[in-house]
């Protein structure tokens, strides 16, 4: 029921009372909600120069809980007048987009609205908010709900705290905030299914190194100074991998480190360059462990690039250092 609070010929709420009874129908399934609504507006006033009186609403609508007390909705809404000369094109047809807020029986919405067509009545754009209360629903013997989470309070584990829906173990009525149980709440994990660590967010370690078949995969590369043999800190954790995967595999023996360069300065300087930089993996693998007695290493300099050096990306490509293994271990 609405009150005559507005002006019916400036388009602008009621001049008379108005009673809009509604039928809904809904279908919900976890956090998602679809329905359609069809009423019919009666109005006490119809202006007699406007095609304007009751009419016939209808509309979809769909619903998404972004949390358990905050819930999008997306609808359309529109109005046919009874028994009125109206082309269709003057059927008001709006587009709704808005939030609701649930805090205990009470809701607080807020929302935004334009007219799709240029329908009597029809708003070029609305700001809309309001308050609504919901009474709980009448308990039904034998199904005690007390977190109205549609799980009954005799198989919910967690009487006070609504199941999150998430799709991880919701039959047991608790939220699980951290499902793979890395110690990183899922609020804030990239990979909530995955065990990781908080220095990758979340998620597990990029795996840089695979051992199968006798041969040595390195997925990354080691990266030094410019025109130096240092290493650079970025490649710290890929040598913490080829370390642990050498050791936890002693089956791998004589593994020998081959260093290359690009093809720029002079040839001597770089194979020089590629030597040293070979034997600073040699050492930075040592001093992770594995036995030196493994390990032998040679340079080759600007010899046998895998790509032209005619680029800046080809030249990076052909800096690198590979892992041959070469024999059984001693």
């Amino acid at each position: 029921m609405s009150l005559p609070t507005g002006d019916d010929e400036a388009a602008r709420g009621a001049g008379g009372f108005a009673v809009h009874p509604e039928l809904l129908f809904a279908f919900h399934t976890g956090k998602l909600g679809l329905g359609f609504d069809v009423g019919y507006r009666w109005r006490s006033h119809h202006p007699a120069d406007l095609p304007w009186g009751d009419e016939v609403t209808l509309g979809p609508w769909l619903s998404v809980a972004l949390t358990n007390a905050l819930t999008l909705r997306i609808e359309a809404y529109a109005a046919n007048v009874v028994d009125a000369n109206v082309s269709g094109a003057d059927f008001p047809v709006e587009a709704l987009a808005g939030l609701d807020y649930a805090i205990g029986n009470w809701d607080l919405y807020l929302g935004a609205s334009r007219g799709i067509t240029d329908g009597l009545g029809d708003p070029a754009f609305r700001i809309l908010g309001g308050v609504r209360y919901r009474h709980d629903a009448p308990r039904r013997q034998g199904f005690e709900d007390s977190d109205r989470d549609g799980i009954a309070d005799k198989d919910d584990d967690c009487r006070n705290d609504g199941e999150d829906e998430d799709g991880f173990q919701d039959g047991d009525g608790c939220p699980e905030p951290d499902n793979d149980e890395d110690g990183i709440p899922d609020a804030q994990d990239e990979c909530p299914e995955l065990t990781g660590d908080r220095a990758h967010d979340g998620c597990p370690a990029k795996t840089y190194v695979k051992i199968e078949g006798g041969k040595v995969y390195i997925f990354g590369k080691v990266q030094f100074g410019l025109g130096a043999s240092n290493i650079d800190r970025r490649s710290e954790p890929l040598l913490d991998q080829i370390g642990e995967a050498l050791t936890a595999n002693p089956d791998v023996g004589q593994l020998r480190i081959d260093g290359y360069t690009d093809n720029v300065g002079d040839p001597k300087f770089n194979r020089r360059l590629s030597e040293e930089r070979a034997a600073s993996v040699r050492a930075a693998l040592i001093k992770r462990g594995v036995d030196g007695d493994r390990l032998t290493t040679r340079g080759f300099g600007e010899a046998s690039p895998i790509a032209p050096n005619k680029s800046p990306a080809g030249r990076a490509k052909n800096r690198r250092v590979e892992f041959i293994i070469t024999g059984d271990r001693k």
